[in-house]
């Protein structure tokens, strides 16, 4: 090789002259750390669990906003099975003392706990009044007692599926944490309680803080056995291949030290500390390592400018990189803030390791013995013997060429996995919880459908429930919420047994006042009953989030159908709910019962029936006024006719009774009255058809769902039709929710990710081509990073690791150290050096100790580091191969033209 030109004789000064005061750079070095230590309390750190998401994306926005109102991010679940039969007094009473205990935790961040035990339902009482009354006001002793109890809790519309599991063996306690407190602590506070009362009951916790808790909870147990395995994985292939401690020990304390450094300047520019900024820590360690084993390399064989400038001003490219990363995420049409914070806390960490090189990592690897003076062996040992062996290589190029071209197209098949069903494996506590979702409920993550209108409105309203009718009978979702649901449920009992949004708004007007500060209804209607949410369970292992989504749209579209046709759907999405097989035809012989006149004899026996219990009333204390017989022959005449009576000619009838004209009334009494009876007479008639169309509908029909809660709701259904069609208002619609959001998202993710690789690449790239001129042999590290980063993100889809909010950054790993890697672009002179690849795959080795932790985030994590720092050096070993012929070749070629 040649000799190094002048530029490089400076620098070797500039390190010479370090060296020789390397006790003040060493002061200066020990000053920065320990004003990091300090400054490193105030590093701001995050633990929202979507920080990861495009927040300024629309629908995220949105989704954000919504969940943010309806207190859905305070909500933590706690999930428990009996083992072994279902709805014992043990289970209840254990729930209960576990519900109570919670509920009296409000100064330690628990603002109120529910669960079976203590939820409260809607009823009316003997007399005809609503109350409200413990789901479970005692818990019984004997199996009879509990059986009864169970049909009662079955039959409840809001209670199953909710609070308890259809097959009565899982219990679910709802608690609302405090945000103002740390919810870390009350998930925490919320375990002990549980487990100290919970006996043989098995716990799920699910929500982000129990989340968090489980993996610190497993990492914390298994740190025993990791870090000493993660020591011996560094201790053996370095011990192997360096052979030297005091080089080892240097060169591990010069990777962490700037870590230190890192995390005081994190503090210092007050840049937000998330799980993805933290793994650059990784990223740093994996970097810094190469670099510093570089350094002491060069040391060992007694390099004067054991800090090589080219190292220098790769590191200050890794400022420019990431630089160009936080830019492009920052500015991009669809911006990634997360990937944006990572690169601006990359940024810093560059800085960090840069600064360090010069005042912590010269002063340091000087303290090692520097050997003879001496160049390493040239690239090339002579032309024939290079080109002897250019076929062998140039089998090999084809071989990498098409490892590019299938890289290329593994990596197309990544995946951002953002549910937490594909982050965690069913073997940990989460994917446990998830589980146990799946298992008695359905599912554990929910569609929710964000509507906005005058929930006064019976229009409106009514709307809604049509919505929740047909959305339950496309058998897609295992669990529907809706206000109108309970609306309807009341009404049945005050309404004469109709399950169906009252037409009158007074009447609306009533439940809604019972409803006052119900928690239930807090969570599907704000305060001023001007926006709701209507909750959908997604379905367990659903994967075609499309098509659920379609099954949603439809549903809204055709919830603003009324009439027949209207009436047709929902009472088929019923049947569907509870497997009712309708005989053929029946339902189109009930429904066109329904649109005509109906039988004049039924008619003429409802009137009658009716019209006997107006006299009664009419002759009670309760009447306006009294009534005589005459009167009221007179009244009924006009009240049993075919067609209804005016309101004003049954107020003239009611004016001129000699009773009435007695009694002295106000002049306006006779029109309401005559405004009461009419209603009554319609709605009371409405009240019995749409029972007798009912009855005609499950006539013969076996099974107690056939007689029971399919015969109430189509009795609903019918009562609407007979009703007619009413103003459905204006009601806004929009599908939200996690699951909805997850192939959009994930694309974008997948997307930002790759172009942040890109990015990396192409800056880096920039830097090596830029030299290229003068030394042709930079050009090797472009085709090694790019088969490095391609071929590490195909080996993770095709090891199922795949991506996920924790491990994305480190995916940039192999975009980053490649650089680092390749002695072509770090150190012109260092071509045969191996201590970088030597620590380089000590921290790959280590990094598998990580697998043991068994939480997948973690395991990734582990995967992602030995992978991504495993291939690079492949590569980069490749190139070192592959390149001698080549360069081999352009020395022949300058000779011949020379010649």
């Amino acid at each position: 090789m040649s000799a190094n030109p002048l530029p490089t004789d400076s620098w070797d000064r500039f390190v010479a002259f370090l060296v020789r005061h390397r006790l003040a750079a060493g002061l200066a070095a020990v000053a920065i750390t320990a004003l990091s230590v300090v400054g490193m309390p105030s590093v701001q750190t995050s633990a929202d669990p979507t920080a990861y998401l495009p927040a300024s994306r629309e629908e995220v926005r949105f989704w954000h906003q919504m969940s943010t109102r309806f207190g859905a991010f305070e909500l933590l679940m706690v999930g428990l099975e009996e083992p072994g039969v279902p709805f014992t007094s043990d289970g209840l009473s254990r729930l209960a003392r576990i519900t109570d205990r919670l509920d009296e935790m409000k100064a330690e961040g628990i603002l109120w706990s529910r669960s079976l035990t203590n939820v409260q339902t809607q009823h009316l009482d003997e007399d005809e009044t609503v109350v409200a009354d413990l789901m479970v006001p005692v818990i019984p002793r004997d199996r009879a007692d509990l059986d009864a109890l169970a049909q009662r809790v079955l039959a409840d519309p809001q209670v199953p599926g909710a609070f308890v599991s259809h097959d009565l063996k899982a219990y679910v306690l709802m608690l609302r944490a405090d945000p103002r407190q740390d919810a870390g602590t009350i998930a925490g506070l919320v375990e002990r309680v549980v487990d100290e009362e919970r006996g043989p009951l098995n716990a799920y916790y699910f929500g982000a803080p129990f989340v968090t808790r489980a993996i610190g909870k497993q990492v914390y147990n298994q740190l025993p056995w990791v870090v000493p395995l993660f020591a011996l994985g560094l201790a053996i292939v370095l011990g192997l291949w360096v052979r030297r401690p005091a080089a080892i020990g240097l060169v591990l304390a010069c990777s962490v030290v700037p870590l230190v450094w890192w995390m005081g300047f994190l503090g210092l520019f007050r840049i937000e500390v998330t799980v993805a900024v933290l793994n650059g820590a990784l990223l740093l360690l994996a970097v810094g390592t190469v670099v510093f084993a570089r350094l002491a390399e060069a040391r060992h064989v007694g390099r004067p400018g054991f800090l090589p400038r080219r190292t220098v001003m790769l590191l200050l490219g890794g400022i420019v990189a990431f630089l160009a990363l936080a830019l492009t995420n920052r500015l991009a049409a669809e911006p990634l803030p997360y990937l944006a914070r990572f690169g601006e806390a990359m940024m810093v960490g560059f800085a960090a390791l840069t600064l360090f090189a010069v005042l912590g990592a010269v002063p340091l690897l000087s303290l090692l013995k520097p050997g003879a003076p001496a160049e390493p062996p040239p690239a090339v040992a002579g032309h024939p013997g290079a080109l002897a062996s250019t076929g062998r290589r140039v089998t090999a190029v084809v071989v990498a060429v098409a490892l590019l071209a299938g890289g290329l197209w593994g990596a197309s098949q990544l995946r951002f996995q953002i549910g937490l069903g594909d982050m965690f494996g069913r073997q940990e506590a989460t994917g446990q919880a998830l589980a146990f979702f799946d298992r008695h409920f359905g599912g554990s993550d929910f569609v929710q459908i964000n509507l906005v209108g005058d929930f006064m409105d019976p229009g409106t309203l009514a709307r809604v429930h049509r919505m929740a009718d047909l959305l339950e009978g496309s058998r897609v979702f295992p669990d529907v919420r809706a206000a109108s649901q309970v609306i309807a449920f009341l009404n049945t009992g005050m309404g004469g047994g109709v399950h169906w949004i009252p037409p009158e708004r007074d009447a609306l007007e009533n439940i809604w006042f019972f409803l006052e500060g119900s928690e239930d209804v807090r969570a599907m209607v704000d305060r001023d009953r001007k926006e709701g949410m209507l909750t959908l369970r997604a379905p367990a292992g659903v994967r075609d989030y499309p098509e659920m989504v379609r099954v949603v749209e439809q549903a809204i579209e055709d919830s603003k159908r009324q009439g027949v046709e209207g009436a047709r759907a929902r009472i088929e999405a019923l049947a569907r709910i509870w497997n009712i097989r309708l005989p053929e035809g029946r339902l189109d012989t009930v429904l066109a019962q329904a649109e005509g006149p109906g039988d004049p004899d039924r008619r003429a026996a409802r009137i009658a029936g009716i019209l006997a219990d107006l006299h009664e009333y009419m002759r009670s204390d309760a009447s306006p006024f009294p009534v005589t017989d005459a009167g009221w022959e007179r009244l009924a005449a006009l009240l049993g006719g075919d067609e209804p009576p005016l309101e004003g000619s049954l107020g003239a009838a009611i004016a001129s009774l000699p009773e009435y004209v007695e009694m002295g009334a106000p002049e306006d009494l006779a029109g309401r009255v005559a405004q009461m009876l009419t209603i009554r007479v319609r709605n009371l008639d409405r009240e019995r058809r749409s029972l007798e169309l009912a009855n005609d509908l499950v006539a013969g029909l076996d099974g107690g769902s056939a007689q029971g809660a399919f015969h109430t709701r189509s009795r609903g259904v019918l009562a609407d039709l007979l009703h007619g069609d009413r103003d459905a208002g204006s009601l806004e619609t929009r599908v939200s929710g996690f699951p909805a959001m997850i192939p959009g998202i994930e694309a974008m993710l997948s997307r930002g990710l790759r172009l942040s690789a890109l990015v990396l690449l192409g800056v880096f790239a920039l830097l090596a081509i830029g030299g290229a001129w003068r030394y042709p042999q930079h050009v090797r590290a472009l085709p090694e990073a790019l088969v490095a980063t391609v071929l590490t993100f195909a080996l993770g889809a095709a090891l199922g690791v795949h991506v996920d909010s924790g491990s994305a950054t480190l995916y940039l790993l192999p975009a980053t150290v490649t650089w680092f890697l390749s002695p072509s672009l770090a150190d012109r002179k260092a071509c045969r050096w191996r201590w970088p690849w030597a620590f380089a795959a000590a921290v790959a080795v280590a990094a598998l100790s990580l697998l043991l932790i068994g939480v997948m985030p973690v395991v990734r994590l582990g995967a992602v580091l030995a992978v991504g720092l495993a291939i690079p050096i492949a590569a980069t070993v490749a190139g070192a191969w592959l390149w001698d012929p080549i360069q081999a070749g352009r020395d022949l070629l300058q000779e011949l033209r020379h010649k």
